[in-house]
């Protein structure tokens, strides 16, 4: 069975990666679809000649989707729309003759250990549930909380790398080497995941594992709550949504 991308991206990139076999790949002329075909085994080709795949990963621009459907007039196969901010049915009146499903991944999918949200309005294809299945988690939303999903999944790992840089940034400020730091830091990382998710993500469970009362973690976490944390993690969802914000942001 055929796979192809249209965009060859990051997010191109990850998925392909989560999937371990060849594909074909599109760009508009960045030369990052050549460099996938030779990671991947896969080839690079036209828009036009990605047509022939039995599933196609819509990893472009939004806007450019009237422009690409255009080149691939009749598409009757699988479309996997990772597009941001495009509704199914933009994506059924783009392709009238194919299946639709639209997904937001994250970029763990490229170990296998991602999430990727499907939108439960999706045309039912098994042959693309067999697919993301590899890829991590899938998670089945409603197509109104997907964007929803992007901000607490999509954009999420690169939040926890922000935090994780903070800390390294802290260690080093005091005297720690780099290296050592992010090994520290890096595995905390890893455990606290797994201990989140063996425990049902009981977030307050495993702060109260380590923070005993009136100790110095009891009193580090109340120091977040002092300087904002709860406000700029919303602020951040907000940001994500579009939503307006106390700064005049949207």
């Amino acid at each position: 069975m055929e796979i192809g991308f249209i965009g060859s991206g990051n997010m191109a990139r990850a998925i392909a990666l989560g999937l371990g076999e060849p594909a074909t790949f599109c760009d508009s002329g960045s030369g990052r679809a050549n460099k996938l075909a030779e990671l991947t085994g896969g080839s690079a080709v036209a828009v036009e000649e990605a047509g022939s795949a039995a599933i196609l990963f819509l990893c472009h621009k939004p806007a450019q989707l009237g422009e690409v459907a255009a080149r691939l007039d009749g598409y009757s196969g699988s479309v996997v729309s990772v597009l941001a901010a495009t509704p199914l049915a933009a994506l059924r009146d783009a392709y009238p003759a194919a299946k639709v499903v639209r997904v937001m991944p994250n970029t763990p999918v490229e170990l296998g250990s991602g999430v990727v949200s499907v939108a439960t309005e999706s045309d039912e294809a098994p042959e693309v549930n067999e697919l993301l299945d590899r890829l991590g988690d899938v998670v089945a939303v409603p197509e109104s909380e997907i964007e929803l999903a992007t901000a607490i999944g999509g954009c999420a790992p690169a939040f926890f790398a922000l935090f994780a840089r903070r800390l390294v940034d802290s260690a080093e400020a005091r005297g720690m080497d780099e290296a050592t730091s992010k090994r520290i830091i890096g595995g905390t990382l890893l455990g606290t995941a797994q201990l989140l998710q063996r425990n049902g993500m009981d977030s307050d469970a495993v702060m109260t594992a380590v923070a005993s009362p009136g100790g110095l973690t009891e009193r580090a976490l109340k120091s977040f709550e002092s300087t904002g944390l709860t406000d700029s993690v919303d602020r951040a969802v907000a940001t994500v949504l579009g939503e307006n914000t106390a700064d005049g942001m949207e």
